[in-house]
C-alpha cells in the first residue's frame, strides 16, 4: 500500500490555502468530543428508516479523552444540536472530535451535516433540526488545531472545477480549523474507534523518535507549512497498525480516513 512508504496529506485547492490559518493556542480545554449514539426518528430518511444506533462511538470518545488532561465529552442525552453549537461558539478547544452519522447532500452541499439529537418532537416551528449543517458551520468562529469528522462520507460534497470538493471540510476551514480529518466512504464504528484511539495517541506523542531529517525540518520551521506536520505522520502510523491488525487489516476499515489541511 502507498501508505506503507509515505505520509499522505491533502489540500483541496490552491485558494483553500488562504483559509488554513495557523492555530494559536488559547487558555481553553484541549478537547471537545461528541458521540452520537442514539438518534431521533426524525433524523432518518423516513420514519421507517431511522438512523442506526452507534454504540461504539461511546468507546471511541472515551478512549480519545483518556489522552487529554482537560476535555469536554458529550454522550447519550447530553448530545443535542443546541448544546454542541453553544460549546463550539465558545471558541475554546484545540481539538474537536465528532463520532456520529454524516449525511451528505452533493447537490446542495450547504445541507450536508453531522447528525446530533434533538430534544422533543421536531415540528415546523422548531429552531433546530438535530443536524449541524455546513451552512451553520460556516457561521462559527473557531480557533481549532484539528477537527475530526469520524462519520460516513464526511469528505464528500459537490465537486467544483478548480476548487475541488465543497463540503463540510471547507466549512470547517472557513470557520477557523487548521486541519480536518474526513472519510471518503461508509465506515464501521468498531474499527473506527480503534483507529481513532491510535491516531490521537501518535498525534499527541513527543516526536523524539522521529528521524533527524524530520527534526531538522521542524527546526527551520517547515513543520508549520502545509506539506509537513505531525498529523499526517500520525495517521500513517495508525493505519500501519490497522494493516497488521488480525480483524481490521482490510483497507475498507482504515483507508477512508484522510488528513486535509495543515
Amino acid at each position: 500500500y502507498l501508505i506503507e512508504n509515505y505520509s499522505i496529506k491533502y489540500v483541496p485547492s490552491m485558494t483553500s490555502l488562504t483559509l488554513l490559518d495557523s492555530f494559536t493556542p488559547g487558555e481553553g480545554k484541549k478537547l471537545l468530543a461528541v458521540a452520537g449514539s442514539q438518534f431521533s426518528p426524525e433524523l432518518g430518511s423516513s420514519p421507517k428508516h431511522p438512523l442506526a444506533a452507534l454504540p461504539s462511538t461511546l468507546i471511541e470518545v472515551d478512549s480519545i479523552a483518556s489522552h487529554f488532561k482537560q476535555s469536554s465529552v458529550l454522550t447519550n442525552r447530553e448530545v443535542s444540536e443546541g448544546t454542541v453549537k453553544k460549546l463550539l461558539n465558545r471558541n475554546n478547544y484545540r481539538f474537536i472530535h465528532f463520532a456520529t452519522h454524516g449525511m451528505i447532500d452533493e447537490e446542495r452541499p450547504w445541507r450536508s451535516g453531522l447528525a446530533l439529537s434533538i430534544k422533543g418532537k421536531l415540528t415546523a416551528s422548531s429552531k433546530e433540526d438535530g443536524m449541524l449543517r455546513s451552512a451553520e458551520i460556516f457561521g462559527l468562529r473557531l480557533n481549532t488545531e484539528m477537527v475530526v469528522l469520524s462519520a460516513c462520507n464526511t469528505g464528500l460534497g459537490e465537486v467544483v472545477s478548480g476548487e475541488g470538493i465543497l463540503g463540510m471540510q471547507r466549512a470547517f476551514f472557513f470557520a477557523g480549523a487548521s486541519t480536518v480529518v474526513v472519510s471518503l466512504w461508509n465506515v464501521y464504528d468498531r474499527s473506527t474507534a480503534f483507529l481513532m484511539n491510535r491516531f490521537y495517541d501518535f498525534a499527541l506523542k513527543n516526536t523524539d523518535d522521529v528521524e533527524w531529517v524530520d527534526n531538522l525540518l521542524r527546526w527551520v520551521g517547515w513543520d508549520e507549512s502545509v506539506p509537513f506536520g505531525q498529523k499526517a505522520a500520525a495517521m500513517r502510523k495508525a493505519k500501519l497498525e490497522m494493516i497488521n491488525h488480525p480483524l481490521y487489516h482490510h483497507p475498507v476499515y482504515w483507508a477512508p480516513f484522510i488528513v486535509v489541511g495543515r
